[in-house]
């Protein structure tokens, strides 16, 4: 099966490429947003120690067809680890190109229901929590409080979503919020 969108062939393919290292430090850009949601996505990792993310556009190409290899759990140790890893790896680059201040990481949970109080798998909402509790601790010692979006609790997950309801669906308020929050930021250092 071919990729549907061209958005989807270049993260599938920067992920295979491992061109990422390579991009950020192309980088000329007022303000980097992170967002850690994708990291729900376990790992692919083959006979020679290369891994790929095992995302819904790659496993939509019939990949696991023609290639074989180690899942990695999302958020188990050996996961996290490599996590850890890229972490340094890209503050590093970022540090290199003067651009860590630049850096903002949008903080979101996955949230336990929809707007309208139908409940989400609540042991696959924690077990993806704890994920993005343990990766937020790691990158608040590299970076400074305010370069973190804090939704202070107020995210909502609509049960009329384009792509369908889900815990890490967000509404369209929130995403006005984080606009506005990546516009403050940005006047803050200009």
């Amino acid at each position: 099966m071919k990729l549907a969108s061209p958005f989807q062939r270049r993260v599938v393919e920067v992920d295979l490429t491992k061109a990422a290292a390579r991009l950020i430090r192309q980088i000329d850009s007022d303000v980097i947003l992170m967002d850690l949601i994708d990291e729900r996505f376990d790992l692919l990792e083959v006979f020679d120690g290369a891994r790929c993310t095992l995302s819904t556009e790659l496993l939509s190409t019939g990949v696991s067809d023609v290639i074989s290899g180690k899942r990695i759990r999302s958020g188990i140790s050996p996961y996290m680890l490599r996590w850890r890893q890229g972490w340094e790896i890209f503050i590093s680059i970022l540090k290199e190109r003067n651009a860590l201040s630049r850096l903002l990481i949008n903080k979101v949970y996955w949230q336990r229901k929809s707007d309208d109080g139908r409940p989400f798998d609540a042991a696959q909402v924690e077990a993806a929590n704890q994920t993005l509790r343990s990766m937020y601790s790691v990158m608040k010692k590299s970076l400074a409080p305010e370069q973190f979006i804090d939704y202070a609790g107020a995210l909502s997950c609509p049960s009329k979503h384009k792509w369908q309801a889900s815990p890490f669906h967000f509404s369209d308020d929130n995403m006005k919020f984080a606009l506005e929050q990546l516009y403050k930021f940005h006047a803050s250092r200009f």
